[in-house]
């Protein structure tokens, strides 16, 4: 009779291998969470409706606090990737807030409240939520673009030569449309009175650049965070969606603040 021997150390470097991954970015983002009294969800699974298969988000987190009769939570969709060779360079330019043809104040909120839902649907509401909770001390979520970010790049970081987009494009993609299948699916599966506030974060385990552009200059400097407006065609709807680029190693402090969101 053979005896399985435990704690086996394997010739084959498992470990070292999966650590190249971003599985190990996911599960210590997973863990920030659980840590500080959000509820987790790990790859969740979805149907896009526009291409017909199904896709798959890192990670959906929320928070639930009761306000009067009402079920009050905040959400954060969260896309977790990692790059050892490659930095994400956002190249920005000065950004025109007084644009007619972006929505610098985006608000994704879903009630089955009729009153609530009405408020929601007002014209006048983002920039009212925004400045309310804006007084309540929550700055970093809501605040207005410094830049406008108008294509990005993941750029080798020994030569500095530019890739490709599609990490970083498959990140803002899987986000929005996340979020739009989340907000299409409460009707049929919240009965409970309830509100719901969405919130979009790319989780970077790399540097993070902006690349700056002022006429023929172009500036690069690291950066920690930046807020990006994506524009995007959902359910045959432009959609506007506020993005958080996030360095993974201040994800931890980042997060406070959206502990705060009401």
């Amino acid at each position: 009779m053979s005896v399985r021997k435990e704690n086996v150390k394997f010739e084959v470097p498992f470990v070292e291998e999966i650590r190249k991954t971003g599985f190990v970015l996911e599960n210590q983002i997973a863990q920030q969470l659980k840590s500080t009294g959000w509820t987790v969800i790990s790859n969740k699974y979805y149907v896009d409706d526009a291409e017909e298969t199904v896709r798959e988000i890192d990670l959906v987190a929320y928070k639930c606090s009761k306000v009067q009769h009402f079920n009050v939570y905040t959400v954060v969709i969260i896309s977790c990737k990692k790059s050892d060779s490659n930095a994400w360079a956002l190249l920005s330019r000065k950004i025109n807030l007084n644009d007619p043809n972006a929505n610098f104040r985006p608000l994704h909120v879903w009630s089955n409240d009729k009153v609530i839902d009405y408020k929601i649907s007002q014209t006048d509401n983002n920039s009212k939520y925004y400045k309310r909770v804006t007084e309540l001390g929550v700055k970093e979520i809501l605040q207005d673009p410094s830049v406008e970010v108008f294509a990005y790049q993941e750029m080798a970081k020994s030569t500095g030569k530019s890739q490709n987009d599609k990490a970083i494009f498959n990140s803002i993609t899987s986000l929005m449309k996340a979020q739009s299948y989340e907000m299409s699916s409460l009707p049929e599966r919240k009965k409970t009175p309830s509100v719901y506030q969405f919130n979009l974060l790319s989780v970077v385990g790399t540097d993070l650049v902006r690349l700056m552009f002022s006429g023929d200059e172009i500036v690069a400097s690291n950066i920690d965070s930046e807020h990006y407006l994506a524009s995007y065609i959902v359910n045959k709807r432009e959609t506007f969606s506020r993005i958080r680029f996030v360095k993974s190693d201040v994800f931890s402090d980042v997060l406070k603040d959206y502990s705060e969101v009401p």
